[in-house]
């Protein structure tokens, strides 16, 4: 109905080829939330990666700090002034 007699199936494939993820992730940490500072590769204290972008960044491989948000905060995947190096997660570059 909403495709106009069009296949479903085929409208949500090109949909989903044409998604373009973000390279900012921007995600709001919540309170209790785990953040993600690298030790190697952080400019200052404040630079933190959501669990989903840490997990896909090459900071997993680094010397890095878990901490637990205390909410309001959010990831700084994608800002290139927050990294040294590896700015982007694989879900965000």
């Amino acid at each position: 109905y909403l495709c106009n007699n069009i296949d479903s199936e085929s409208v949500l494939n090109n949909l989903t080829q044409l998604d373009d993820p973000p390279q900012l992730c921007g995600r709001v940490f919540k309170n209790g939330e785990p953040s993600y500072f690298c030790r190697d590769c952080g400019n200052d204290p404040t630079c933190v990666l959501c669990s989903y972008c840490f997990r896909k960044s090459k900071h997993r491989e680094h010397r890095y700090k878990m901490m637990t948000s205390g909410g309001g905060g959010y990831c700084d995947c994608g800002d290139v002034e927050a990294w040294k190096q590896f700015p982007c997660c694989e879900l965000h570059t």
